[in-house]
């Protein structure tokens, strides 16, 4: 049983559902790193079940941080948290022993671990081990933040309702020629009216997708439901409903990322997108991924389906002074560094200035927008410089009230199956921060290859 991902920052969890503990170590995080126990408790608290659309099992997550931290920073050393289990209930699961719960790890764990598994609120597999993901994942979350790098999720659709996507300001009356169409195929249809029709053109200030997304991130910060648009409460009476009628509901979430510099992952084996996909299949319930656009780039020509790129020098609507910039490209071909600077703009005095100082080529880089982002942010596998944006596709909780036809693993037959307990009808709210938490510790990983180990270190003044 292998339970730890990543290359230079590793994360492992262990731990089941029912047991004394769970937890996570992250080994190899950059010394110095502030480490803030109220923000770990934010973001444990956005994964606790609320109201009575979610599960009734609520954990008091009373972690305990028991090496790699001291006075207040990461010291270098493997960081592991602990969370005790107190609010377990395993004669709920004893009432149906042997019974396989279908869509469950229930008869692949039974098989692949010889029925020795633990079967009691799903083991190993249940989604309560995710509580330690948070927990350490807010220490990562803190460090990228430290860099400019900023993380959010929200839930794109739920039970057929439609949120809207990150970059989509519908609240500043975006004009629909401003929208991607990738992102117009993710809008509901009144949205996308909201949007405009396209006759006019939007001044490119008028629609700045990077500090649209920024905006959204900030705003998801304080919202105990996730969502962008005023949609929270009609998701919440169709997830209700779902559990009124013994059933439950899936959907889909987005997470964007910001101030992530151009660079960062590598091409075939080892890219950006394969190494976020890899963690994001490890939260149980997500059933697919989709990067920008995704699967709506089948139906597009190329034409629209490409990001066109341009440097955001002086005026947005006037371009960069081209003869300028490939002067200034030509000079420091030879002399690449790791600064990278995430201002929007710059004048041609700057330009210049930045032309008259070698080793200055990742600043010129940091330049570069395009003006879609059906890419998501990555090409080849590698970072671009504009805000990574993905999708995933969450199932419904597989357990339900209603009657469902499955297999004794014990008897060898046939079964019938009622399933009852403290479930969620609805998992799309409590894995964002999850997602979140996961997509800061690949971050870290994947900037640490490209940067070096200790690119988030915080150094110690004066020394």
């Amino acid at each position: 049983m292998k339970n730890s991902i990543g290359t230079s920052v590793i994360l492992t969890v262990f731990g089941e559902s029912h047991g004394p503990q769970i937890g996570a170590v992250l080994d190899g995080m950059a010394p110095g790193i502030q480490v803030d126990e109220k923000f770990i408790a934010q973001q444990l608290n956005k994964r606790r079940p609320c109201g009575t659309g979610e599960s009734a099992r609520v954990e008091e997550d009373e972690f305990q941080i028991v090496s790699g931290v001291f006075n207040g920073r990461t010291t270098g050393a493997p960081i592991c948290i602990l969370i005790p289990n107190k609010d377990v209930r395993s004669e709920d699961y004893e009432k149906n022993l042997g019974l396989a719960r279908p869509s469950h790890a229930d008869f692949v764990a039974h098989v692949k671990y010889y029925g020795f598994e633990d079967w009691r609120g799903g083991g190993h597999f249940s989604g309560r081990i995710t509580a330690g993901i948070v927990a350490i994942g807010a220490i990562a979350l803190s460090a990228l933040k430290s860099r400019g790098i900023n993380i959010g999720t929200h839930i794109l659709k739920c039970a057929g309702v439609s949120d809207i996507p990150f970059g989509c300001g519908i609240e500043k009356e975006v004009l629909a020629s401003s929208v991607t169409d990738g992102q117009k195929a993710q809008l509901p249809e009144s949205k996308e009216k909201s949007a405009g029709t396209g006759n006019s053109v939007a001044a490119e200030s008028e629609y700045d997708y990077c500090k649209i997304v920024s905006e959204q991130l900030e705003a998801l910060e304080n919202r105990p439901f996730p969502v962008l648009d005023n949609v929270a409460q009609e998701m919440q009476e169709k997830i209700l409903a779902a559990k009124n009628s013994g059933d439950s509901v899936g959907g889909v979430v987005q997470a964007a990322v910001t101030g992530l510099p151009a660079g960062v992952g590598e091409p075939w084996f080892d890219s950006l997108e394969g190494a976020l996909s890899k963690a994001m299949f490890a939260i149980g319930g997500v059933k697919g991924v989709e990067f920008g656009s995704g699967f709506a780039m089948a139906d597009m020509l190329g034409s629209q389906a490409n990001d066109s790129l341009y440097y955001t020098v002086g005026d947005m609507n006037s371009g960069a002074d081209s003869s300028t910039v490939s002067n200034a490209m030509e000079q420091f071909s030879s002399e690449v560094n790791n600064e990278h600077i995430r201002q929007e703009t710059f004048s041609s005095d700057e330009v210049k200035n930045l032309a008259s100082d070698h080793g200055k080529l990742h600043e010129l880089q940091a330049m570069v927008r395009t003006r879609s982002n059906n890419n998501g942010g990555i090409n080849g596998g590698i970072s671009n410089g504009m805000p990574l944006v993905f999708n995933l596709a969450v199932k419904p909780t597989p357990s339900i009230a209603v009657p469902q036809e499955t297999v004794n693993m014990i008897t060898g037959e046939n079964a019938t199956l009622k399933i009852v307990g403290r479930h969620d009808p609805a998992i799309v709210r409590r894995i964002c921060p999850v997602v979140t938490a996961m997509t800061a510790i690949v971050l870290c990983d994947m900037l640490a290859l490209a940067f070096g180990t200790n690119w988030l270190a915080t150094k110690v003044p004066g020394k």
